[in-house]
């Protein structure tokens, strides 16, 4: 009687687990992974960028998203997610934070919707002749006749130089504040006084005078207390900043993703000189809602010893409040630390947006 209780629940035991097995295969199967494409009745996720270390920008006063990897490519969208202008950025610079893009020969404005190169009319101190007074004077004067000023400190030709852009009746001027990677031999050291004070992310100023351009907006992972640029700044490092620059990180749309459950269990790091296990490797499942659907996806992630399971570098990035009407467009952000495999097929930037 004992051996056919232990045969019964042997048998029940064994069918549990196919039928466990059975149904998590199942499952996985209703996971696509994340590189493949995504889709809900409404909503896709796909990427767009091999590119892990992006700045994404919004433009709440025209509608749009910067996608722009520095040295690579940058990429502008509509507030529906479509691709409408590409450039790449081998001899070019994006201004901080805004939509202007600099030239060795002149301006791009990116927030038109014809994008070509506005060509300077004037170089202005360019051989560093100046001396401070008519520096100074010169800089006041433009500023105050200009639409638009605009400031950088990046290569122009070889070499690096604090600048000032200014836009007058429509034609752009530029200014030579003071070299930075030059020897100041035929350069007086007192010009130094006429500094470009760039705060990461910030407005910046020359002499106390800020710059005169719509500042485009970071997006916020509002989970992880992360923004969109390309160090995922914390909100700790632009707390400062909230009231000048950003709103609030309340002002957010809210984040919530699930990892619902996880396979492919390995160990990829152990303690120096042992077999005890400080690092795994995982597949994980996610459940990310958008309004009221839910889009499900594979993707790899990792758990530390002294740390939750969770995804490597993943952020998913979402635009302000006030601007939820205008667009349903927001990004994720995959980036694998783990050099112990290739994990190219998941990393990128992604794409969440409404089906046509």
């Amino acid at each position: 009687m004992e051996h056919k209780y232990l045969f019964f629940t042997s048998g029940i035991a064994f069918v549990f687990a196919v039928f466990l097995i059975t149904s998590l295969a199942l499952q996985s199967c209703s996971y696509p992974i994340i590189s493949k494409g995504v889709y809900s009745k409404n909503y896709t996720i796909e990427k767009i960028s091999e590119e892990t270390y992006n700045d994404i920008l919004y433009d709440g006063l025209n509608n749009y998203f910067i996608i722009h990897s520095e040295d690579v490519e940058l990429l502008k969208l509509d507030s529906e997610g479509n691709q409408v202008f590409k450039m790449k950025m081998n001899d070019c610079s994006l201004s901080n934070t805004s939509h202007y893009v600099f030239k060795d020969k002149g301006i791009i404005d990116l927030s038109k919707d014809s994008i070509v190169l506005e060509e300077l009319v004037d170089i202005l101190n360019a051989d560093f002749t100046m001396k401070l007074p008519e520096l100074k004077n010169l800089f006041n004067e433009l500023y105050t006749k200009a639409s638009v000023v605009i400031y950088d400190d990046g290569y122009f030709g070889e070499h690096k130089y604090d600048r000032a852009y200014f836009k007058i009746k429509d034609s752009w001027l530029l200014l030579f504040v003071s070299p930075i990677d030059l020897p100041l031999c035929r350069y007086e050291k007192k010009n130094r006084e006429v500094i470009l004070d760039r705060k990461a992310n910030a407005i910046s100023s020359i002499n106390g005078m800020l710059e005169k351009t719509n500042r485009l907006l970071l997006l916020r992972d509002s989970k992880k207390g992360r923004y969109s640029n390309c160090e995922t700044t914390p909100d700790s490092q632009l707390y400062p900043n909230y009231s000048a620059r950003f709103p609030f990180p309340d002002d957010y749309l809210p984040c919530k993703r699930i990892m619902a459950w996880r396979s492919n269990i390995k160990a990829i790091e152990s303690f120096p000189y042992t077999h005890i296990p400080i690092m795994w490797r995982m597949t994980g499942h996610y459940r990310l809602k958008v309004d009221k659907e839910v889009l499900k996806f594979k993707c790899v992630a990792f758990r530390g010893y002294t740390s939750l399971f969770n995804s490597s570098g993943m952020y998913w990035y979402r635009i302000p409040r006030e601007y939820k009407k205008a667009s349903a467009v927001s990004f994720l952000n995959v980036d694998c630390y783990n050099n112990a495999y290739d994990e190219s097929e998941f990393l990128g930037q992604y794409i969440i947006k409404k089906k046509h």
